[in-house]
């Protein structure tokens, strides 16, 4: 299956976004932030990156353009909680930054499992 990276600042949510994507039969890495994720994302194979919007040292935007110009073809999902400003207005502009796919939190196994098939197919 797939190598999926998954970079959130909050650990439970890896944790049960890692649980869902292997039970998947994904193979999946960790990064508890954006530097974390860019690290990664340029010494490895990947075919996913799920990148939360808000982390504190470099967030999900930052990430995605940076991505952009160095691999513009890696797929991204982009999650949020959203703060205090609610998740659709964050991921409203993730979309604009070139990001693949939005994904509001909280969501279900399902769900996450749906968009990253439907990602990993397009």
């Amino acid at each position: 299956m797939a190598h999926i990276l998954i970079a959130d600042d909050e650990r439970e949510a890896r944790e049960i976004i890692r649980k869902i994507l292997e039970r998947a039969g994904h193979g999946v890495t960790e990064a508890s932030g954006g530097e974390e994720a860019l690290r990664i994302l340029r010494g490895g194979e990947v075919d996913l990156c799920i990148l939360d919007i808000l982390m504190p040292d470099k967030d999900g935007l930052e990430v995605i353009r940076e991505v952009r110009k160095r691999m513009p073809d890696l797929r991204i999902l982009a999650i949020s909680g959203g703060g205090r400003q609610g998740s659709a207005l964050y991921l409203s502009v993730a979309e604009k930054t070139g990001m693949a796919k939005a994904l509001p939190k909280p969501f279900s196994a399902e769900r996450l499992l749906s968009v990253v098939q439907e990602l990993l197919e397009g």
